[in-house]
Formats: C-alpha cells, structure tokens, sequence
C-alpha cells in the first residue's frame, strides 16, 4: 500500500466517495490525485482515479481520445509500480472491453485478477458484463447475482445489473427486484417504472409510483409521461403547470447531467413546442461543443441527432443518423453495437418517421435473444410508425412476452 498516511487517507476517502456513484465522482477524483501526489509510489490510488476517470466513458458521456489516453495511462502507472495488483488489472480489462472492444484481452486480465485475490464486487461486476457481450448468459447472469451479495448496497452498480443484463434479457421480475432494492438505497425510480410500463401498462406503473415517494421532481415527472402513455394530456398538461419549476429539472450527478427522463420528448408531447425549441437549441449547442472535439459518446450523439429533429433539421439530422450507423457498422462486438448505437437509433428513426431502418434495429435485438427497453406501443416516439403491420407484430411480440413473465412483487 503506502507507508504515507495522509496519502493513505486521502485515498480511503476517496474510494470511500467514489463507492457512492457517479454523483461523488469529482471530489472523489480529488482526493485520489491527491493520495498519488503525496505518494508517487501508491500503485492503487493509480488504479483507482483511472476508475474513477473512466467512468465517464463507461456512462456514455465522454468517448473523447483525450480520455481514452489518460485513463490507460494511469493504468499502466499502476501497473509499472505493481504489476499484480488486482484492482489495476480489473481496471485495465473494463479499459480493453468499453474503451478498445477487446474482451479477450478483458478476460486475460480478468482471470489474472482472480488468481491473485478472492473475489470481488469489482471483479464480479467485470466478468458479468464480459459474460454478457459475448452472449454468455448463464456466466453473465451467476456473475450479476454474486456481485449483489458481495455488495449489496451499490444502489447504481445494482441497477446497472438490471438494465444491462436481467432487463435486456426480458427477465423482469429479477431486474425489478434489483431496482428495487437500487430504489430502497436512494437510487431514481426511473427505470423501475419504466420497466413496468412495458411489463404490465401504465396503469399499473402509475399504481408503482402511487405507492413510492412521488412528490419529488422525478415523481412529477414520471407522473407526466405515464399520463401521456395513457393519452390523458389534459391531466399531463395542468400537472405540468403546477410542477413549472421541475419541468426542465437538471439531476447533477457530478459533471454529467441527467435530465429527468425525455424532457424533449416531453415538451413535444405537451405541444410546448416554443419551449421545446429552445432547449433543442441548448442541447445542440452543447452536444456540438463535445464533438469537435472528438467526443463520440452514444448519449451525446443522441442528443445531437434528438436537437436537429426537433429544430426541424430533418436533413442534418438524417446526415448524422446515417454517419454514426456506418460507424457502428465497424464494432467488433454485436451486443456493443445494440448498446451504443442501435437502441438509441430505433427512437431517432422512428421520430423521424423512418420505419424501415426501425423494423430492421427492432429484429436486431429479436435476432439476439433480447428485449427492447422502451414501451413499442406508449412511448410517443413511435407515434408515426405505429400503424405500420410490421411494428405491430413486433409490438404484438414485445406484449406477449410480457405478459408471459411472473407477475411483479411489490411490498
């Protein structure tokens, strides 16, 4: 470790902060510069800011080259100063599987780590998702559910688990209780009532919310998007007026900033469109600055291409669908591909009223086995291609496998 006690403290705090989520990120990067500065020598407070740098690309909002260099140069500190230090080989595999695509190079690493250490939350949470991108369910699946014994109170690694794996495999109820237990340590109940949305309809997400905490802006919102799902706007429209100040609500999570839910999509639904415009200007404005400078970002790109259609830039908006889906075209892993490109694609597609380029994403993910995260039949933006006969088997799909899943356990 070190010999350095105000490095070592500095490091124990920072970990300490960086456990917490994304949210603590920055003063957590802080302190581990600090535990690094005072001791040049302390191989894990390397490995554990280059963790903590990375996880900005690992939630799809800064892919920039810059980042990608400087996380794997610390790697490489870390491991010049120890080279069998597990927690810098954990480290360098999720560099190898989300920043090069190269899960063999993940796996040896991985392995390394294992044979050196006891298992931990940190390894667990690796293998399950090496597991998942090379469609080996089963692994992905042991490995998920032993990360959430080993750590069972990381409400966002939990919930990453659902969404990523349990969920997009169509295993609802496990991915619910997960999020469950995600809500019950302070993490959003977006995605569980998302979740239900497709699972069982909005009247029964809208039962979910009724039973949690829903006077926040969150719950406001929620409330908003399951009354749209339902075609009730006039409810939707006087609580969107009474909760004025959350409408265009911003969640800092450190220096990402996560908008509750859609709220584009929102405005359009409510017919705001004057308000709509402006923050498309805003978020355009934003999205343009990251990538010129070479930030290519799946979150980011998708609020780019979501500005242009709604400042009625069709074509600018087609232009740069079209670029980033060559590009996919070139990802070495399948399951990435469906990750960063073609989830975000169907939903700008379809906005754009494209349902070929739609229907053929949507079978992308039947092809694999998985299920697609959003509602076919409530999110409003499948609203202009969903008279077509070929969304509607898919829909048709999506409702019966729904319907086949156990039915949701709630307290």
């Amino acid at each position: 470790l070190t010999k350095n006690p105000a490095a070592y403290d500095a490091y124990l705090r920072g970990r300490a902060l960086q456990t917490r989520g994304i949210a603590s990120l920055p003063e957590a990067i802080k302190l581990l510069e600090k535990a690094k500065t005072l001791d040049p020598a302390f191989a894990l407070a390397w490995a554990s800011l280059a963790e903590a740098k990375f996880t900005r690309f690992v939630y799809s909002r800064d892919q920039s080259p810059e980042l990608i260099s400087e996380t794997r140069a610390l790697i490489d500190r870390a491991l010049e100063l120890q080279p069998k230090l597990p927690q810098a080989l954990i480290v360098r595999a999720n560099w190898a599987r989300r920043g090069n695509l190269a899960h063999a190079a993940a796996q040896r690493d991985l392995a390394h780590a294992e044979a050196l250490h006891p298992a931990t939350p940190e390894l667990r949470n690796n293998q399950a998702f090496v597991a998942r991108d090379l469609g080996r369910w089963d692994d992905a699946f042991r490995f998920s559910r032993e990360m959430v014994q080993l750590d069972p109170n990381n409400a966002e690694r939990i919930r990453g688990h659902a969404n990523g794996i349990f969920w997009r495999k169509g295993l609802y109820a496990e991915a619910d209780r997960l999020l469950a237990r995600a809500v019950a340590n302070r993490d959003s109940l977006y995605d569980r009532v998302m979740l239900r949305l497709i699972w069982r309809g909005p009247a029964d997400a809208l039962k979910l919310l009724d039973g949690a905490v829903a006077d926040s802006a969150e719950g406001k919102m929620l409330r908003i998007d399951l009354l749209l799902a339902m075609n009730r706007q006039s409810e939707a429209g006087a609580l969107a007026a009474e909760a004025e100040s959350d409408l265009m609500a911003v969640e800092t999570k450190g220096q990402v900033y996560f908008r509750i839910g859609a709220p584009l999509n929102r405005l359009v639904a409510l017919g705001r469109n004057d308000e709509a415009r402006r923050l498309a200007a805003e978020m355009r404005a934003s999205a343009l600055q990251e990538l010129d400078r070479g930030n290519r970002a799946g979150n980011l790109r998708s609020e780019f291409i979501r500005a242009e259609i709604a400042l009625g830039h069709r074509d600018a908006a087609m232009a740069a669908l079209d670029q980033w889906r060559r590009e996919s075209q070139l990802m070495r892993n399948d399951h990435q591909r469906l990750q960063e490109f073609t989830s975000r694609a169907v939903q700008l597609f379809a906005c754009l009223g494209q349902a070929d380029p739609v229907i053929a994403l949507l079978q992308e993910f039947a092809t694999g086995g998985l299920q697609f995260p959003m509602s076919l039949r409530y999110d409003p933006e499948f609203a202009l291609i969903r008279s077509d006969p070929r969304f509607q088997e898919l829909m048709r799909q999506q409702e019966a496998w729904a319907k086949a899943q156990p039915d949701p356990v709630d307290p």
